[in-house]
């Protein structure tokens, strides 16, 4: 496996290749040099996460970023190329991926981290990190909760690719604790909502009680075999009465504010400084 990584701050494609154990890491003379000086001192901590557009290292002492002009040395396998390393400050290093080719979601991959000086003379010790990107999860909005008198039409998004069957094994719906059937049918889909379904309740729902929807672990999407491992209630919602407002608040001009619950008209008056 070979990638050589170039930071944004410069750095030469072609430079000098070093052996650094059984992998080639790439970095400019001087800056191994610099490395080779310094005292050995204790080794900081790092933090590693993996995103579909980016790794990102965070470490929990200040980096001696200026070594590391010409080459991070990180490298990830599977191989997915870097487009270049960033240092967001001196204890953050964000590694990005190349345009049109990100991390596979709900995959596992291996940071491949190298040798890093702190500005005190320390080393983060070269290792091999695991890390997981994303795996999917399901989100239904209240605010997008479409009501036809008395019964709602749920909205349901996720966050990378997954097919209505797999959405529909892992959602438990129930009204009053009674189980009701999942049936999804495509929704509308946005340039950031990857996936959208719409559910609607069968015609013989219980028109009064409370719905629930609640989502298992075990969603698999489109993209990596990593199964999504949520466990929650996505929404509650009370059949059998319109939507309606149950609290009132004074808006600081005075506005005046409706009740909606007890149909009264409430007037906010200014709080006295006394």
């Amino acid at each position: 496996m070979k990638a050589y990584v170039t930071t944004a701050a410069g750095g030469d494609r072609d430079g000098d290749r070093m052996k650094n154990g059984s992998r080639r890491v790439r970095a400019r003379a001087f800056g191994w040099a610099a490395l080779a000086a310094l005292a050995p001192g204790v080794a900081a901590a790092t933090d590693v996460a993996i995103y579909p557009e980016r790794v990102e290292l965070t470490f929990d002492q200040p980096m001696a970023t200026w070594h590391y002009q010409g080459s991070s040395g990180v490298e990830l396998e599977p191989e997915v190329p870097f487009e270049r390393c960033v240092w967001y400050s001196d204890t953050e290093l964000a590694c990005e991926f190349e345009d049109g080719q990100p991390a596979r979601n709900a995959t596992s991959y291996l940071v491949h981290v190298p040798e890093f000086a702190t500005q005190e003379g320390g080393v983060v010790q070269a290792r091999i990190v695991g890390a997981d990107t994303p795996r999917p999860v399901l989100s239904a909005p209240h605010f997008l909760i479409e009501w036809s008198g008395e019964t709602p039409r749920l909205h349901i998004r996720a966050n990378q690719d997954v097919s209505a069957t797999a959405v529909a094994q892992v959602l438990e719906l129930t009204v009053d604790g009674q189980p009701i059937p999942v049936v999804l049918r495509p929704g509308e889909r946005q340039g950031w909502i990857p996936a959208a379904f719409t559910l609607d309740l069968p015609q013989d729902v219980p028109r009064l009680g409370m719905l629930e929807l609640s989502v298992a672990p075990g969603l698999v999407g489109e993209e990596g075999p990593l199964p999504g491992v949520q466990e929650e209630v996505l929404l509650r919602a009370r059949l059998g009465e319109e939507p309606r407002a149950v609290t009132v608040a004074c808006t600081p001009d005075r506005q005046v504010a409706v009740d909606a619950q007890a149909g009264a008209t409430v007037r906010c008056r200014r709080a006295s400084s006394g």
